[in-house]
């Protein structure tokens, strides 16, 4: 009978895999799955066929989501290990990511040299803007190891004296560059605040707390803009232990079995009592995923006309068809630019060093080489576009990016650089036989 029983366990994750029997919840985060191969002459003699065979099977047996659950769950309850890309458990059951970390303690500042040349560029890009009448906005969003320093384990340490935060908001005052500083404001806040502006298991603002960071951005394009805009009014505020994806966004990374402990979270419910005769901005954001949360809550589509998020400056989002994917490179830069009325740029302190990505440089290159250089333009954007999708693509893909580490070992360089060359490459091989753009 034991024996039956045996065997019957060892046969359950085969069952499960061809009949599917029980619903496996998808395991979150950054999951590569090792896909199925192909038996060939060549891929048996050398070995290759058994050896993607193996990863195949390994990653897609019945009942695996679960087993990774359960092993994920017993180091984290019992060693305080966290299997995550990039996440660090702090105390408390406050989780950080380690960019974050580093953003805070100044590990990844870009330098005064370059932070003054950045700022140089969108003095230029803020005067030529504003002589086609749209406002430049930058806006520092809040990072959580800066707000909740008290919770971050003591072997990443105290910050320096200089990040890129500190110094974003210093050369954006000696340069002039309008800015809102929601990172020190939220601070600010910090002592008063009825609602937590950040929570346990997220690494994003919480949902109040970016419907008052709009709130306030929207009071400051009043006096900037001089004209009256929408504001809405919190009716409500519900108190809830089930939270939502942006509260425990890092939390899902974990895969773990249960849910980690953490206390209730506000969601605001809102009215726009005074919408109607109000102006309504044309408002371009390029921003990193903090914008995203005030996106989603269609506080932009309300408040603004026809607003558009460039995620990253690469993907617009604008309220349009799901399914419909539009990038930015495909736009012509001028003329949408200058249509607007507010062009934001966001980042968060993680995001600083690559703050606006390639947009301040595109706009620059825009009013300091002039119309003649937009057909180089647009195919650089076109080309930086298509190199980073290549690269997800590649980082996707176990086998090639196996291959990706295997050349930065043997190279002794960074898996970054070795990726990035591979991209290059790729690019350069589909693109070997296309005509040169006249500069």
């Amino acid at each position: 009978m034991l024996l039956f029983l045996v065997i019957g366990l060892m046969l359950l994750p085969a069952l499960q895999k061809h009949f599917g029997f029980f619903n496996q919840e998808p395991l979150h985060g950054d999951v590569r799955l090792a896909a199925d191969t192909v038996l060939q002459a060549d891929n048996w003699f050398d070995g290759r066929f058994a050896k993607s065979k193996e990863k195949y099977i390994n990653d897609n047996f019945g009942f695996r989501n679960s087993f990774v659950r359960l092993k994920n769950q017993v180091y984290f309850s019992a060693f305080d290990q966290a299997f995550a890309k990039e996440v660090v458990l702090g105390k408390s059951n406050y989780l950080y990511e380690s960019r974050y970390l580093d953003a805070y303690a100044g590990k990844d500042y870009i330098g005064d040299k370059q932070t003054d040349a950045r700022f140089e560029k969108l003095k230029l890009i803020q005067d030529s803007l504003a002589k086609h009448g749209v406002t430049l906005v930058l806006l520092f969003a809040p990072g959580k190891a800066t707000y909740l320093p008290e919770y971050i384990p003591e072997m990443y340490g105290p910050h320096v004296v200089k990040t890129n935060y500190l110094e974003h908001i210093r050369a954006a005052k000696q340069f002039g560059i309008n800015h809102i500083d929601l990172n020190g404001w939220f601070l600010k806040m910090k002592p008063t605040t009825k609602f937590p502006l950040y929570p346990q298991t997220g690494t994003h603002w919480s949902t109040y707390a970016a419907y008052i960071a709009f709130d306030s951005i929207n009071k400051y394009l009043e006096k900037k803009l001089d004209k009256k805009l929408p504001h809405f009014k919190i009716n409500t505020v519900e108190w809830k232990k089930e939270l939502a994806w942006s509260d425990k966004d890092i939390e899902d990374a974990l895969n773990l079995m249960t849910d980690m402990p953490h206390y209730k979270m506000p969601y605001p419910s809102i009215i726009w009592p005074d919408s109607q005769n109000c102006f309504r901005p044309r408002v371009l954001t390029i921003s990193d995923s903090y914008w995203g949360g005030i996106y989603d809550s269609k506080l932009a589509k309300t408040a603004y006309n026809h607003p558009e998020f460039w995620s990253y400056d690469q993907f617009v989002m604008n309220y349009g068809s799901p399914s419909k994917k539009e990038f930015a490179c495909d736009l012509d830069l001028k003329t949408h630019v200058e249509q607007k009325d507010v062009v934001f740029i966001m980042a968060s302190e993680a995001s600083l060093r690559f703050m606006g990505w390639d947009f301040i440089e595109e706009v620059y290159s825009m009013y300091t080489n002039g119309p003649a250089h937009y057909p180089a333009l647009q195919a650089s954007r076109k080309k930086s576009i298509e190199i980073c999708m290549i690269k997800t693509f590649i980082a996707s893909d176990e086998s090639w990016f196996d291959g990706v580490k295997r050349d930065a070992e043997a190279d002794k360089i960074s898996v970054d650089s070795s990726l990035q060359q591979h991209a290059n490459a790729v690019y350069a091989n589909r693109h070997s036989s296309d005509k040169p753009v006249k500069k």
